[in-house]
């Protein structure tokens, strides 16, 4: 690792602009964002899009008018950050100023998940060669839960793809300033990124042992979360109630509270919600994809498990779907761990980094024809 480190304050990597590897990862990922793209404007265009997509575009519509965050369609509140803590969605207002249309939130969408791939590709470079870093890219294009993102209306959760793969990037490079920048960023997406968040702050302080910073960002964002759950989101919300899909941990409680001590006192209830058959396919659909890769990248295979609690004790089916967008904050993580495992074998023998290479395509290929809803995959419609 240590060989790799970047430690400068940079937001991003500066690639020489015209080397031939990052002009071919541009244009894999214009083609796969021109097909994405067509595809989700498509469905809207046949009327394949509904509550969703109509409440993101009212909201950022009414933004670009001088009313922000309204919303006449969110239940109980007029306020979408009452329901959903997403401001980050204003800077698409001005896109919608010039052309208000629910197919700009589709777009922009696309062009988050391909931007993905930027980060995932730099982290990989360094550590794994030209080949097997475009190899990555390949296999993060076939993934198909970043397919069902693409397909499935408009989730404000989508951009933080791209923000979660950066900060998770520089954290492991030990970046601490881009790790904070792009981490900030990506806690104004949604509200359940505190929760991500509080997880990048333990692997600093426990994993990486870097104790000042470790701590500062771990308290940093569990009062963040605290204030966020606590008083900003119930009092954007006019019916005065607190956070609305606590609702979806109803058998561990009804109350953040209530769940915590369900947990600490009856771990074996959070078991049996985990263990169940959908549960399981869920997984496997998230790991085979990568050849089971991930839980070779150890440590950073850690960084998962705030977003895999958090998915996997909820009682919300959807939830644990890859067919829908509670797949997002997941997808960076995997693939950052994915990368490290391969490194791994690369670096205790080059034929092992090639062999894991050829497994990830092979499995990336596999899953896509099996699950994917793009065209080529079983589930295209």
């Amino acid at each position: 690792d240590r060989a790799v480190e970047h430690r400068h304050c940079s937001l991003m990597w500066r690639p020489r602009s015209l080397q031939r590897e990052w002009l071919a990862l541009g244009a894999l990922a214009l083609l796969w964002g021109l097909v994405v793209g067509w595809l989700a404007v498509r469905q809207h265009l046949a009327f394949n899009t509904g509550y969703d997509l109509g409440t993101f575009a009212q909201v950022v519509w009414a933004t670009a008018r001088g009313r922000p965050f309204y919303s006449s369609l969110t239940a109980g509140t007029t306020n979408f950050l009452g329901l959903h803590f997403s401001p980050l969605l204003a800077v698409l207002a001005p896109l919608y100023s010039i052309w208000p249309d629910a197919r700009v939130l589709l777009v922009a969408q696309t062009v988050a998940l391909a931007a993905g791939v930027i980060p995932l590709f730099a982290f990989a470079r360094p550590r794994l060669g030209i080949g097997l870093s475009m190899l990555v890219a390949a296999a993060y294009f076939l993934y198909p839960p970043l397919h069902y993102i693409g397909l499935f209306e408009f989730h404000t959760i989508a951009l933080s793809v791209p923000l979660l793969m950066a900060a998770g990037a520089a954290l492991l490079d030990e970046r601490p300033c881009a790790t904070l920048i792009w981490l900030g960023l990506a806690l104004l997406v949604k509200e359940e990124i505190a929760l991500v968040a509080v997880g990048f702050g333990l692997y600093a302080l426990l994993i990486q042992r870097r104790r000042r910073f470790g701590a500062a960002l771990t308290v940093g964002t569990v009062l963040w979360a605290a204030l966020l759950f606590g008083l900003v989101m119930p009092a954007l919300n006019e019916t005065g109630e607190g956070y609305v899909f606590v609702r979806r941990y109803g058998t561990l409680g009804a109350t953040p509270g209530q769940v915590v001590r369900t947990l600490v006192t009856r771990p074996a209830s959070a078991v049996q919600l985990v263990a169940t058959e959908s549960k399981r396919l869920f997984l496997w659909q998230l790991l085979a994809p990568l050849a089971g890769l991930p839980l070779l990248g150890f440590p950073a295979i850690l960084l998962t498990l705030p977003t895999l609690a958090y998915s996997l004790l909820s009682d919300y089916e959807f939830q644990t779907s890859i067919r829908y967008h509670y797949t997002a904050p997941l997808i960076p993580l995997l693939f950052l761990a994915a990368v490290v495992a391969l490194w791994r074998l690369r670096v205790r023998r080059l034929l092992l980094g090639r062999i894991g290479g050829a497994m990830l395509l092979t499995a990336a290929l596999m899953s896509a024809w099996l699950w994917s809803p793009l065209p080529g995959g079983r589930e295209f419609q």
